[in-house]
């Protein structure tokens, strides 16, 4: 299966080459907004912090091609809960209630989506 095809085209992109477009039109965007006054350390530094980015993207979308479309949603969800936590557990940075908020919504969401529904609510009766 292809990460990315059209409505009927006969083929799509596999996960190196859709990742390498999606990431090769970002960079051009953002680099003409930072290319002035950006130092060769900070270039440097930028692609060390890259690289395990840039294989985490790799890993997740090569798990979301063999997934159901719930599944990605559920797990592409959890990264709003996961990445605010591990903010706080790798480097102190405190959570703003403003994000707790967001994130006991969104919670929420995915409860709603996995089909943790209270009784009654949302299903269609006869």
């Amino acid at each position: 299966m292809d990460v990315c095809r059209g409505q009927g085209s006969d083929g799509g992109y596999g996960v190196v080459p859709f990742l390498a477009v999606r990431f090769a039109i970002g960079s051009v965007c953002v680099g003409v907004f930072a290319a002035r006054g950006t130092e060769l350390r900070s270039l440097k530094t930028g692609a060390w912090i890259g690289l395990p980015l840039a294989a985490a993207y790799l890993l997740q979308t090569f798990g979301l091609r063999d997934s159901t479309a719930t599944n990605t949603g559920l797990i592409t969800g959890l990264f709003i809960v996961f990445a605010p936590l591990a903010n706080r557990l790798l480097f102190g940075v405190r959570t703003r209630g403003i994000l707790w908020a967001s994130i006991v919504v969104s919670l929420g969401g995915l409860a709603l989506l996995t089909g943790a529904a209270p009784k009654g609510c949302g299903r269609v009766t006869r």
